[in-house]
């Protein structure tokens, strides 16, 4: 018997992502912020790159004249005069004050370190206080009890007792308590606002109060349901943790737009913000040594450097002009959404602007990451304009935020006696504005927003 040895031929691409692509991909990824730092990095290790310095003027022979190959390429790609696209590459851009954006981190920490030597107290309380900072959770609760606390740290129950009264005292107010009942008892004592009755409400009822329950508390506690709904409504309006500053893993950060668009005369105008970025080009010293030097290995060198801050700078290019060109798109598609609002945000997706420049949709994923939008409207992620959307009237779709809008709208015009369930939304929505919704949508989107049901909504009249 003979074996017949069967053989399958595939044919099958495979992008091999070359050093150099591998740049240009970081390059179109990174915001202007952290760009700004890795073009630090590459002028130091290409001594070819230098930062330009229109300010200078040139001494002694011309060093532009340079014939070599390279040198001249990179030349004719900087200083050409017709640019691929028209990418707006204005110097005034205008860039508001809420560029920087800040969050709170752990340094809070050391600011509760600087109220305890502050407050006048024993320097036993004082220093218990501190050890005690290491023992709070992230939302400021102590999850160990006084007895465990004093065998830990070698004190008297007393001694605890008193080094956490002095954290309550400190802002934000309340650290240190063992649990949210306690924490709220604390806050409305500290304001004269809690009784008899709303501090039994907090201890005993506090799951049937979050429930929004306000009959069975009232029934309970043998009060009217509008004190109840009273202390409810209080409750709502405080921090639901002491130490919300104090989480972990937060770091002061700030950010910078990098695409702005301004509004001038009744047309927007998208500019690729680069004012951060260092403006480079070739030295002039390389490209005359380059011209005159005889040694081999210089010449490869130089070359090999000029190739490497060719592509640099072309890859730099090719972000402002893709940043340039999903911008359009989005303003393009958005355009409502910039003229009157989050109610008339429209559905965009990824694969759309994709489809409309030509380009992979995940080049558009990398255009978009990480990077921010300065807008008439305020600033935003640029993600932030791409979502989905439902079905409306005016056959566009309307996207997730739009719908929301006209819920927001919907739910501060209910009566709060009566207010609307998710099925009275989505009958509403699509009555008034012509959006259709299923239920279940309607409760998603309530959520996502923070908004109560409709039980937890209602409010006794007083």
């Amino acid at each position: 018997m003979s074996e017949k040895l069967d053989l399958n031929l595939e044919n099958v691409q495979k992008l091999v992502v070359t050093p150099k692509l591998r740049q240009a991909l970081t390059i179109l990824q990174l915001p202007a912020y952290d760009l700004a730092n890795y073009l630090q990095q590459e002028m130091a290790a290409n001594p070819v790159l230098e930062l330009d310095r229109p300010w200078e003027e040139p001494v002694g022979e011309d060093p532009y004249q340079s014939q070599d190959a390279f040198g001249q390429e990179w030349l004719e790609y900087w200083f050409s005069d017709t640019p691929p696209q028209p990418v707006n590459r204005r110097e005034h851009v205008t860039v508001l004050p809420v560029d920087r954006w800040y969050a709170l981190g752990q340094d809070k920490l050391q600011e509760l370190v600087l109220q305890i030597r502050t407050v006048v107290a024993s320097h036993k309380t004082q220093e218990l206080a501190v050890m005690l900072l290491d023992y709070l959770d992230c939302s400021g609760f102590l999850p160990t009890v006084d007895a465990e606390l004093a065998m830990a740290t070698k004190s008297t129950v007393a001694e605890i007792m008193a080094a956490r009264q002095l954290l309550q005292s400190l802002e934000p107010r309340g650290l240190a308590c063992y649990s949210l009942a306690d924490y709220l008892c604390l806050e409305l004592r500290a304001r004269g606002q809690l009784n008899a009755c709303w501090e039994k409400a907090i201890s005993e009822y506090l799951p049937l109060l979050a429930a929004g329950r306000v009959m069975q508390v009232a029934a309970a506690l043998d009060c009217p349901a509008t004190d109840i709904q009273e202390l409810l409504d209080l409750l709502q309006l405080l921090p639901p943790r002491p130490g919300g500053e104090l989480a972990p893993g937060r770091q002061n950060q700030f950010v910078l737009p990098d695409v702005v668009v301004a509004k001038e005369k009744g047309v927007y105008e998208i500019c690729v913000n680069e004012r951060s970025l260092p403006r480079l080009i070739l030295s002039p010293y390389y490209l005359q040594l380059l011209r005159k030097t005889k040694e081999p290995n210089v010449q490869v060198y130089i070359s090999e450097r000029i190739r490497a801050a060719t592509w640099l700078v072309r890859s730099l290019e090719q972000r402002r002009q893709t940043l340039y060109n999903v911008a359009l798109a989005i303003v393009a598609g958005q355009h409502d959404f910039l003229e009157q609002g989050f109610s008339h945000m429209r559905p965009l997706t990824l694969s759309q602007v994709a489809t409309s420049l030509g380009i992979h949709e995940s080049t558009v994923s990398r255009a978009v990451a990480n990077k921010y939008m300065q807008t008439p409207r305020g600033m935003y992620p640029m993600r932030f304009f791409f979502t989905s959307g439902v079905a409306d009237s005016s056959g566009l779709g309307l996207a997730k935020e739009g719908v929301q809008s006209a819920m927001r709208q919907l739910i501060a015009e209910e009566d709060t006696s009566a207010p609307w369930s998710d099925q009275d939304l989505a009958d509403l929505l699509l009555r008034d504005k012509g959006i259709t919704i299923s239920r279940r949508t309607v409760g998603k989107y309530r959520e996502e927003m923070g908004i109560l049901s409709s039980r937890r909504r209602k409010r006794f009249q007083m």
